[in-house]
């Protein structure tokens, strides 16, 4: 997929990149299924990537890229799981809400310096 500008792309199911490429310019990727969300971005590097997903885990496997990362919890419950052996990278990394309304689990510790990414 080839994006020119700052189009917005939104996942109402399931999402699995395997085999393709992204040349994601200043897009969005918005992930909003209504329930549990198996997402594969197959290690592609994408702009923004943003979790609407409010009522199912929505699970992240084979890593990616994104200069942005957001999910924004102010209604109802966000859970994230992400692959254990899988790379993630982000330069902006953002999780909002009360302490009950955003929960993410990872099979291994994130690497966090002093409250910045490596």
């Amino acid at each position: 997929m080839i994006a020119a500008a700052t189009e917005t792309i939104t996942f109402l199911g399931d999402v699995d990149w395997t085999g393709g490429t992204m040349t994601a310019a200043r897009s969005r990727v918005v992930l909003a299924a209504p329930g549990p969300q198996s997402v594969n971005l197959a290690t592609q590097v994408f702009h923004k990537i943003d979790v609407a997903n409010s009522s199912g885990t929505v699970t992240f496997g084979a890593g990616f890229s994104a200069s942005e990362f957001r999910c924004e919890a102010t209604n109802g419950t966000r859970s994230l799981v992400f692959q254990q052996s899988s790379s993630f990278a982000f330069r902006d990394f953002v999780l909002l809400g009360s302490v009950a309304s955003t929960t993410s689990r990872c099979a291994v510790p994130l690497p966090v310096n002093n409250g910045t990414w490596p």
